[in-house]
């Protein structure tokens, strides 16, 4: 036993510390613009990089692609000498094995070394430096076509920002050029490429096969899209409402119906969460569902079936808890008696009326129940029942505190 939990937290301090696969990059900063280019030539020696933000101090600086952080600290005695000041270095590993660094120099590190990274992600922001004269704050950002080769924390020989002429460019590649040939094609052409991605890592898109079928698009001028192709959902897209802080996967048998319906143009509106488990209902379904601007969509384990709610009909759904006592639905919003009917577990069915008021209908509980109605502060419960002596009609309504859920009061009429 001991030499069993001896080789599990050596597996388990190796997994922690395993490099994330680079499968795509991107700038750094925003408004990427080299003001001073590769190749250019200071006292006969060859840039090596790209500079870029000049002007910029406190601009933040993000992680290019996916990788571990093998150096980020300050080095040599100030900029105004000619050195980095501070740099940071962070190794990647290509999809093909192959590794590649990126250096980010002049910067204001906030991260630390042996950190994993995903692309995107900050890592400091322009310095701030001050030179007498000659100096202007920027980010040196260069592309080296090689293993970090040395510890973590070590300078390793081959980094520099300058080459002599007979040794430029040496394994150092043009960085947009790099950039351009190896662009991440998750969130590609999105207003906030971030958020695509974030979502494309919350599905662990990269080991399940998700390969977008194009760059990011505008659907029903309210938000973007990007479609994909999985190897373990089918069909999938992943989807950002405009302004909203995250972009949310949709798939499988719950996108096919959202697709059926129209996607962003449909009655559901955009995503707002990603697909989720539902907790079991009282009658011991078990399901999925996605949550919408204006709906949601189900899917039920055990029948396979999948089943949209919008409108008014989901404001009743939604108030009185998805698994609630009226059980999941078993049909989509549908057109009866000139209103729209989601028929559910419990047999009965919401109903909202021509005149836009919604309500529930049930058969079975408690005792001929005709509608069920809700406010933000009580639940009524109305039915009606013949007399222990049967000499007329009752009906009786009971009135619970929807803050404690108790009843309190209860109403009978002849």
């Amino acid at each position: 036993m001991r030499w069993v939990l001896i080789l599990f937290l050596l597996a388990s301090s190796s997994l922690a510390h395993a490099q994330l696969v680079a499968y795509g990059f991107d700038y750094p900063v925003d408004d990427y613009d080299a003001t001073l280019c590769w190749g250019w030539d200071q006292d006969g020696s060859g840039h090596v990089g790209q500079d870029v933000q000049c002007y910029h101090p406190g601009a933040q600086v993000r992680a290019s692609a996916n990788g571990k952080v093998m150096f980020a600290r300050p080095w040599g005695e100030s900029v105004c000498d000619g050195n980095w000041g501070t740099v940071v270095v962070i190794e990647h590993t290509l999809p093909d094995g192959d590794k590649v660094c990126t250096v980010y120099g002049h910067v204001d590190i906030g991260i630390d070394e042996d950190t994993n990274v995903t692309i995107g992600q900050p890592i400091g922001s322009v310095g701030d430096f001050y030179c007498p004269e000659g100096w202007v704050d920027h980010l040196h950002f260069g592309v080296y076509n090689g293993a970090f080769g040395a510890s973590i924390g070590s300078y390793p020989s081959w980094l520099c920002g300058y080459l002599p002429p007979e040794s430029f460019p040496g394994d150092y590649l043009p960085p947009d050029v790099f950039v351009e040939e190896h662009q991440d094609p998750v969130g590609l052409g999105a207003t906030h490429p971030e958020l695509f991605r974030a979502a494309f890592q919350r599905m662990n898109g990269a080991d399940n096969g998700w390969v977008p079928r194009g760059p990011v698009f505008q659907e029903a001028v309210f938000g973007e899209m990007q479609e994909f192709d999985t190897d373990n959902v089918g069909e999938a897209v992943i989807s950002w409402l405009y302004d909203a802080d995250m972009a949310y996967a949709t798939y499988g048998a719950i996108y096919q119906k959202y697709g059926d319906m129209g996607r962003g143009w449909s009655v559901l509106g955009f995503p707002i969460s990603d697909e989720g488990n539902t907790v079991p209902s009282p009658y011991g379904a078990t399901g999925r569902y996605s949550r919408f601007e204006n709906g949601t969509i189900n899917f039920i384990n055990d029948s396979g079936n999948v089943y949209e709610v919008h409108g008014d009909n989901f404001d009743f759904f939604e108030q009185h808890g998805y698994s609630g006592w009226h059980g999941f639905p078993t049909s989509d919003v549908y057109v009866w008696n000139g209103g729209w009917r989601t028929d559910v577990e419990e047999g009965g069915f919401i109903f909202t009326d021509p005149s836009f008021e919604t309500y529930y209908v049930s058969p079975t509980a408690p005792s001929a129940l005709e509608v069920t109605r809700s406010s933000p502060f009580e639940v009524v419960l109305s039915w009606i029942e013949r007399s222990a002596v049967e000499t007329g009609l009752l009906l009786e309504k009971l009135f619970f505190d929807r803050g404690t859920g108790r009843i309190v009061r209860i109403e009978t009429e002849l």
